[in-house]
This record gives C-alpha cells, structure tokens and sequence, in this order.
C-alpha cells in the first residue's frame, strides 16, 4: 500500500501533467493554428465553421443546439462570420420567421486550410515520439476518457456532432453505448 503523501503527489503530478497536455493541445495545436494559418478565427468560430461543413446547411436553431450555445450568441457568433465572409444567412423559403446559415467558398477553404495546419503540427509532435509512446498515449487517453465519461449528459454535451465522419471507435460512442445500451447519435 502507497502511503498517502505519495500517492497525492502522484496525484497532483498527473493533474499538472494533464493540465499542460490541455494547453498544449489548445495552444500549441488550436490557437496558433489559427493565427498561422491566416483565418483571424476565434475557437467558437472554427466550430460553428466546422459544424456547417459537417451538416451543411442550418437554422440558427439548429446550430445553437448542435453547438450547445444559446440562440443570442449564435446570432452573434454567426453575424461576426458574415461580415468575414465565410458563411451567409438568408430567410428560409418554407419560413420566412427562420434563416437558414452555410459555408461560403471562403468559409470551406478556411476550414480546410486550419485542419491541414493543425493535422501538420499534430504529425510533428507525433513524430517526435517513439511508436511505442504513440500507442501508450492512445493508450492512455482512452483509458482516461473511459473513466471520465460517466455521464450521459457529459457525453452528450461533447459530442461534436460528427455525422458521416464518426467513426465506430469514437470513445464518446463507446461510452453512451456503456452507458445506455443505445448507439449515440452524432447528428
């Protein structure tokens, strides 16, 4: 048996440890991604990008749900992109109440462009470490998330919503089905 002291050390060594694994992965990987590649493009608006190329496109009620934000930033969010350029918002044929929103050219090869960086400077790091590390990340991470995705709701809130691009072995997939005996829908 540990004593105490040790493993709370262990403890606090692993949260640091995560802690700069999560900066590094939205610093190094996410935000300079951004500002590399040119797009002037806050986090919420990558994923509102994002989402658009995944669905097509939308109502602002449906975007707000697909991205867990309420209907007022959605509009914000959403105005902020028009006036970029890279989505358009127009009244909706069946109603005119509601406006569908969807990627411009500019838009998609935005998104393109940022996924490619961030993919590149993802490979970089990887390539740094040894196969054997690589698989003991991936690893480790499953383990961690499997542990970590207790809740149903937690599931469901980080879903990403991935459509044709999910795949089977999608820890949050996993893990709803562990959960709830039920698949997960990601649309």
């Amino acid at each position: 048996m540990w004593p105490v002291t040790v493993v709370a050390n262990r403890r606090g060594s692993i949260e640091m440890l995560a802690d700069l694994f999560a900066e590094v992965m939205f610093d190094v990987i996410t935000t300079r991604t951004l500002a590399d590649a040119g797009a002037y493009l806050t986090v919420s608006q990558l994923e509102c990008l994002k989402y658009l190329q995944r669905h097509g496109s939308c109502s602002a009620a449906e975007l707000a749900d697909g991205l867990h934000m309420t209907p007022p930033a959605v509009t914000k969010l959403v105005d902020r992109l028009v006036r970029k350029g890279l989505v358009t918002r127009k009244e909706r044929a069946d109603d005119r109440r509601s406006v569908e929103i969807a990627l411009t050219d500019s838009g998609r090869r935005a998104v393109e462009r940022i996924r490619e960086r961030r993919s590149r400077i993802f490979e970089m790091i990887l390539s740094r470490m040894s196969p054997e590390d690589q698989q003991q990340l991936e690893h480790a991470l499953r383990a961690f998330l499997a542990a970590g995705l207790n809740d149903t709701a937690v599931v469901e809130a980080l879903c990403l919503r991935c459509g044709d691009e999910s795949t089977p072995d999608c820890p949050l997939i996993e893990a709803y089905r562990d959960l709830t005996g039920t698949p997960l829908q990601c649309r």
